[in-house]
């Protein structure tokens, strides 16, 4: 039960004449540049987690301690997350990283939009609040003040497109909606979903840094698969943080030498250069019948190794800006409430689908036509 990638061979219907330089992120006057969320999302990450910072890892020899174990196995699963290759871009080629991987795909849908013009440009930005806040957890909120422009792709599922726009001084809001095939809406056919805010782009003051505010959920009906993503990365400052969870497979990479991760049955992190502070659950392969454990870590950046005495993270752990407690988990996926039993992630066949509820307050913000009225689809052929 595992969606690497949404293709959607679809292409944007026929917009404005395109001009203007890529990457200045804003409307300026009457035409969007697109801002690199990769670019922003890499640079905000310590070295060791940066594409290529090391290798993955392979499986470990368990500890002396119980404790000592699944810190280890806390630090190698999430060294592996940002070092193995999934699938991503438009093609599903191999990108290093799983939330990099998802970020290409929104990268390679709006660079199709960059330059694109149109007199909704001149206008000011209109404001959506995306709220999943009540089906899934508080942490899966955002809202979007700078939206002025869509377009729409086409052959296109119910409302596939994107909506864009800026206040033309380098904050930008994007809205990327994928259906996964032609024909049927999300409900019934599945997607990704993609909000962004980009701050201050290109700042290197601290007062002012640039940073990317993101918010992914994706659906595959034919299996029930759904996942959720939380994040923020401020490249300015280099500091990280990222709540995940799913009710699919292991997070394996896909490329030879990838190593295994056990965390996507809900786990969160936070980075700030020097240490890694992470919690959630992980499953130990070597001791499969404690099932899935709570753990913590503490680890040190540059070895991705939790050499750091716990205490050291303490302030670390009370910085997110998310959610205060691990809140994220298998158990809002599919609806199950707090607390419920999290199949083993090894167990074929156990884990329950996405709730239904949960699929339908997704597909009440997943279409273009979602949109704040007044804001047009730039010169949509259809």
């Amino acid at each position: 039960m595992r969606a690497w990638a949404f293709l959607v061979t679809a292409t944007v219907v026929g917009c404005g004449d395109k001009g203007g330089s890529q990457g200045d992120g804003g409307s300026q006057g009457d035409h969007f540049d697109t801002p690199d969320l990769a670019r922003i999302v890499n640079a905000s990450l310590p070295a060791s987690l940066k594409p290529g910072g090391t290798t993955p890892m392979p499986r470990l020899a368990p500890a002396a301690s119980p404790t000592a174990t699944l810190e280890m196995l806390g630090a190698k699963y999430i060294r592996n997350l940002f070092q193995n290759s999934y699938p991503g871009g438009l093609n599903a080629s191999p990108v290093v990283g799983y939330l990099n991987a998802q970020i290409s795909t929104i990268d390679a849908r709006f660079a199709e939009a960059a330059g694109f013009s149109g007199d909704c440009f001149s206008e000011p930005p209109k404001t959506f609040t995306a709220d999943l806040s009540a089906v899934i957890d508080p942490t899966m909120t955002i809202t979007l003040p700078h939206l002025q422009c869509a377009v729409a792709f086409t052959p296109s599922t119910d409302g596939s497109g994107e909506v864009f726009g800026s206040d033309g001084m380098g904050n930008t809001s994007q809205w990327i909606a994928l259906g996964q095939t032609p024909t049927g809406g999300f409900a019934n056919t599945g997607g990704f979903l993609s909000y962004a805010n980009v701050l201050h782009l290109g700042s290197t003051d601290p007062a002012a840094p640039e940073e990317v505010d993101g918010m992914l959920a994706a659906y595959l009906p034919a299996n029930g698969f759904g996942s959720a993503t939380r994040f923020k990365a401020n490249s300015t400052a280099g500091t990280f943080e990222l709540f995940f969870a799913d009710n699919g497979d292991p997070l394996g990479g896909h490329a030879p030498g990838d190593g295994p991760v056990f965390l996507n049955d809900g786990f969160r992190m936070i980075s700030d250069g020097t240490l890694i502070y992470a919690d959630g659950v992980l499953l130990d392969l070597d001791n499969m019948s404690a099932g899935l454990q709570p753990f913590t870590v503490c680890i040190t950046a540059s070895t991705l190794l939790p050499g750091a005495t716990p205490s050291d993270c303490d302030t670390l752990a009370t910085s997110f800006t998310f959610a205060t407690r691990p809140s994220l988990d298998y158990c809002d996926i599919v609806g199950a409430g707090t607390g419920c039993t999290i199949p083993l992630p090894m167990a074929t066949g156990t884990n329950a689908p996405m709730a239904p509820s949960v699929v339908s307050a997704i597909n009440a913000i997943f279409p273009i036509s979602a949109r704040p009225s007044g804001i047009p689809i730039i010169n949509n052929a259809n």
